[in-house]
């Protein structure tokens, strides 16, 4: 699928696996297997420049995981943030709130809506480095 991207003149293309914050250990063990599934495909010739994110779904709490900015987009200050399936509520924007004046310290928030979301923050680039 990446090469046929790169052949229909597609440039750069966001990897963005999914987080789900209760089925995984920790945010520094999905940053390993995110970078080990990539590096699996990093040698293929003929394919866009690949950016490494993260799809993060939201869940009662996710403001409070421990690591949650280092799931920017790589070279950027965007996180992917998949609002819940279920039926609105305030305590979602509280948590986004929290996100992005506790933890992430930005200047320049975006809130997205519809059926997917995304939030500009300032990204964690040290905890791409580190992999």
């Amino acid at each position: 699928m990446l090469q046929e991207s790169a052949r229909q003149g597609v440039q750069r293309q966001v990897l963005t696996p999914h987080f789900y914050q209760h089925k995984e250990t920790s945010v520094a063990d999905f940053l390993q297997k995110r970078q080990l599934a990539y590096e699996k495909i990093a040698h293929q010739t003929d394919m866009p420049e690949l950016w490494l994110g993260a799809e993060v779904a939201w869940e009662l709490g996710i403001s409070e995981c421990e690591g949650i900015e280092c799931l920017a987009i790589e070279g950027t200050q965007l996180i992917l943030l998949e609002p819940s399936y279920y039926r609105f509520h305030r305590v979602m924007l509280q948590d986004v709130y929290h996100l992005k004046n506790d933890i992430i310290s930005c200047r320049c928030w975006r809130i997205f809506t519809g059926m997917r979301g995304s939030i500009r923050k300032n990204s964690c680039h040290s905890c791409y480095r580190s992999m």
